[in-house]
């Protein structure tokens, strides 16, 4: 009898520890999502902040990446013409250095930009989280219209950013 309560102890205290492990596991698991996803959505928003700013900004019609500057290297990667935005989320703050490149014609800047997280929990400063290209007409004939219309051609995120954007 004493065999059987002390086997039935130690079953229980083994199907314990497996389930400790389990949880424990989930819980690391959920919590480098979270990090991941909200260094994700600062990438993201950055990037959306510098189009919402150079498209509204009657200054950046028809500039070469208006108010960008040097922000400095993080791990190699030189950031000659970028901006330094800051985002808050989850009670973490995310610093994200975007970078940026534009081809201007006539009529129209083709803007290019590469987003890294570069501080903040799981923050990868090698790796770009986030690239996309737009085009942005600011003048059609004669008319000086800076922002006047916006096309995305392309909005890459994580695993999926490439170094060919697509063309517009």
């Amino acid at each position: 009898m004493l065999a059987l309560v002390l086997a039935m102890l130690g079953l229980i205290a083994i199907v314990s520890a497996v389930l400790l492990s389990m949880t424990i596991t989930a819980l690391r698991t959920t919590d480098s999502f979270r990090s991941n996803w909200a260094s994700l959505a600062a990438a993201d928003a950055a990037m959306d902040q510098v189009i919402a700013d150079l498209r509204n900004n009657d200054e950046a019609a028809l500039t070469n990446c208006y108010g960008a500057g040097d922000k400095g290297s993080y791990e190699g990667i030189e950031h000659q013409s970028a901006y330094r935005k800051d985002f808050t989320l989850d009670a973490s703050t995310w610093e994200v250095v975007v970078d940026c490149r534009t081809d201007l014609t006539v009529d129209e800047r083709d803007i290019s930009l590469e987003a890294y997280v570069v501080s903040g929990p799981g923050a990868k400063p090698a790796r770009i989280s986030g690239a996309n290209r737009v085009v942005i007409t600011d003048q059609i004939g004669n008319d000086r219209l800076p922002g006047q219309s916006l096309k995305v051609c392309d909005w890459q995120l994580a695993q999926v950013v490439t170094n060919n954007l697509a063309s517009c």
